[in-house]
């Protein structure tokens, strides 16, 4: 599909119509995998009497009981074609990102494969970062891949639409408001958004009024192996795409330098027509070899 870019500016970057989405499909199997998600995604804490007293989940973030039907739903281990064509139509759309911020090239270390997120109607996010996991002093997350987050990016399943205008598909309210950038986002089928995953790319989910809002989302990061705080990318020889094994888990970029390279010829057609401001760590390129 061809797409329009759009850098809204503060690292935020949206590819417009970037991917063509199977809606109906993908929201039935969705809906079919939020349930067991949900279940899964909360560890429940007693008090002494064991009465509930709050929900923690994994990433540590703690929810009142009233909160969690106001919560986006995660949903992991993905298993469809579709999810493989999210990953390469992602990370063909991050190629033209580097382009444009080529700093981020040094930064991209790892990615994590993603997964899908669900938001109900009532549902919203507050003003949060992706590579925040609500450590307060001396109190150290039992996971702490987050941190390492550089870069997000996400895909819009569905569409936001206005409220009475709206068909089976299509959901009202759930724009995403990026307050450093002074950007509100609203959400388009096929559009992908790459942007900060630190505290400039801070943002939060307005309310979801009707529908339900389905998006896609993928992290790239930077730093060492840590298997005790679930820092655990693995080997790209390993990689498999396409066959039983579901979508998930973490993995080294090891081509990342050679295929931005790549992108830069297919796109120039002659190293010396490349832009200088293009490939400020050119020298650097066998770093990875």
């Amino acid at each position: 599909m061809s797409s329009t870019i759009k850098n809204l500016g503060g690292g935020v970057v949206v590819f417009e119509n970037a991917i063509d989405v199977p809606q109906r499909e993908i929201i039935e199997l969705l809906d079919s995998l939020s349930e067991k998600s949900l279940s899964e995604n909360y560890e429940y804490v007693r008090n002494q009497n064991g009465e509930i007293i709050h929900a923690k989940n994994k990433s540590g973030f703690i929810y009142e009981l009233e909160s969690i039907s106001k919560t986006p739903v995660r949903i992991q281990n993905l298993n469809h074609d579709f999810f493989w064509k999210c990953e390469k139509t992602i990370y063909s759309c991050l190629l033209q990102y580097i382009e444009l911020f080529p700093s981020v090239l040094q930064c991209l270390w790892w990615r994590t494969e993603g997964h899908a997120l669900k938001y109900p109607t009532g549902s919203h996010l507050g003003l949060h970062c992706d590579n925040d996991v609500n450590y307060r002093y001396w109190q150290f997350p039992p996971v702490e891949n987050a941190t390492r987050a550089v870069l997000t990016a996400l895909i819009y399943i569905n569409n936001s639409c206005n409220q009475g205008e709206c068909d089976e598909n299509s959901f009202s309210g759930g724009e995403m408001v990026i307050p450093h950038a002074g950007v509100t986002v609203k959400p388009k089928s096929g559009d992908i958004v790459f942007m900060p995953s630190n505290y400039m790319g801070a943002h939060e989910i307005l309310e979801v009024t009707s529908g339900c809002r389905y998006t896609y989302l993928t992290l790239f990061s930077q730093g060492s192996r840590q298997d005790d705080k679930g820092i655990t990318p693995m080997d790209p020889d390993l990689y498999i795409e396409k066959t039983d094994r579901p979508i998930g888990g973490q993995w080294w970029m090891k081509n990342i330098i050679s295929d931005y390279d790549e992108y830069l010829m297919k796109k120039y057609g002659d190293e010396g027509k490349i832009p200088i401001k293009a490939m400020p760590f050119k020298s650097r390129k066998d770093d990875h070899k």
